[in-house]
């Protein structure tokens, strides 16, 4: 299957969220991945903003081949492996 669409995340506490066994920079069981989502503009409006990450089983944040995703003002505590994990982008960080 594949879909291509955005997702604006915001205020959103995540849990025990995500899959063990996070081996790859292309593996997509972080808590919330953006795979090959291109760039970020007005018609596809993506960010992760003001967001909890708690004792997740794999990275909170992946991204890759997503450019000028804008990730600001997350808490990130208690995660397998890293916090987040980007590959081939540019994101856009206020942390």
């Amino acid at each position: 299957m594949f879909f291509l669409g955005y997702a604006r995340i915001s205020n959103v506490e995540f849990y025990h969220s995500g899959q063990e066994g996070w081996v790859e920079p292309t593996d997509a069981r972080g808590s919330i991945a953006y795979i090959d989502a291109g760039t970020v503009s007005d018609i596809k409006p993506s960010y992760v903003k003001k967001c909890a990450f708690h004792k997740g089983f794999s990275p909170a944040i992946v991204a890759y081949g997503t450019n000028k995703l804008p990730i600001e003002d997350n808490v990130i505590t208690d995660t397998v492996w890293y916090g987040m994990y980007w590959w081939k982008i540019n994101p856009c960080l206020t942390l």
